[in-house]
């Protein structure tokens, strides 16, 4: 059976990035999704990132390889360098361009079936045709612990807007002035949005006094 693959690197919300791309273009092709959840976990002396969708209850015809073939990754290294130094792109390993722009990219139409896509393919351009189902996949296998829930509450009872401030180990800071830009464009847009800043620097977050009502939450 023909299959699209994926590859998984990252945290989770990478992964789910991952996921949601290559499940639509798997709706799409009507074949089977594979997430190659071994060529570059092994390489991620870094962060010594893992595999975190086995917390979803995914559907059980999606795979999941966690054996690294040695060929394969060769053939994915040449394929990298063949586009990057002489444009030549391979038909069966689509790359993602500049992945630092978070830009849509017209590389996952009309593409065969088996392919493996490596990239981060961060748009929802990518799978919002499919978001329904994508949503439906990504229920959680573990219940919401009682003494959480009246938080659940009260995410669910305001327009609860989730701001993801990251400092440590992050080359890529963004200046104090597009936080605020953010925060005043859903203040415009939403009538009673309660923000709550996800962070691993909570004393950056104070000093910066981006806003009068939040909540802090340590990730």
């Amino acid at each position: 059976m023909n299959s699209i693959k994926v590859m998984l690197c990252g945290g989770m919300g990478n992964q789910l990035f991952q996921y949601a791309s290559g499940r639509a273009l798997a709706l799409e092709q009507d074949c089977r999704l594979v997430l190659d959840a071994s060529t570059l976990f092994l390489k991620d002396q870094k962060y010594r990132r893992s595999y975190e969708l086995d917390l979803f209850n995914l559907p059980s015809e999606i795979g999941v390889a966690k054996t690294i073939v040695p060929l394969f990754n060769l053939k994915l290294r040449s394929a990298c360098l063949f586009e990057k130094y002489f444009g030549r792109r391979s038909a069966r390993i689509i790359i993602e361009g500049d992945s630092s722009r978070f830009d849509y990219e017209d590389k996952l139409t009309n593409l065969q079936s088996h392919v493996y896509l490596y990239g981060y393919w961060q748009s929802v351009n990518y799978f919002k045709r499919h978001a329904d189902q994508i949503r439906d996949d990504l229920t959680a296998k573990i219940q919401v612990p009682d003494i959480l829930q009246a938080e659940c509450v009260d995410l669910s009872s305001a327009d609860s807007v989730a701001v993801h401030v990251r400092r440590q180990q992050y080359a890529q800071q963004l200046p104090i002035a597009y936080y605020r830009s953010a925060i005043a464009t859903m203040r415009q847009r939403l009538k009673r949005p309660r923000f709550y800043i996800f962070t691993d620097d909570p004393e950056w977050c104070r000093q910066a006094d981006l806003m009068a009502d939040y909540v802090i939450i340590q990730s």
